[in-house]
């Protein structure tokens, strides 16, 4: 869900990727391994907007609520 407060989910992923979060500072505020079909906590993100970047190229907008 965008906007969403706990979690998102990286949708079309075959194999796990390693990803980083940025928020609108340019700030990498999270790392880690995005796993099919499994979500990604952001619980502990400040509310905000933030990029989600995948080690394959994709990059995706999220608002944390």
């Amino acid at each position: 869900p965008n906007p969403t407060q706990s979690f998102i989910q990286i949708h079309n992923l075959e194999q796990p990727q390693y990803y980083s979060i940025i928020n609108m500072n340019g700030q990498v505020v999270q790392t880690g391994i995005a796993q099919p079909n499994e979500r990604i906590l952001i619980e502990n993100l400040v509310n905000g907007n933030y990029i989600i970047c995948m080690k394959n190229g994709s990059v995706g907008k999220f608002i944390k609520d």
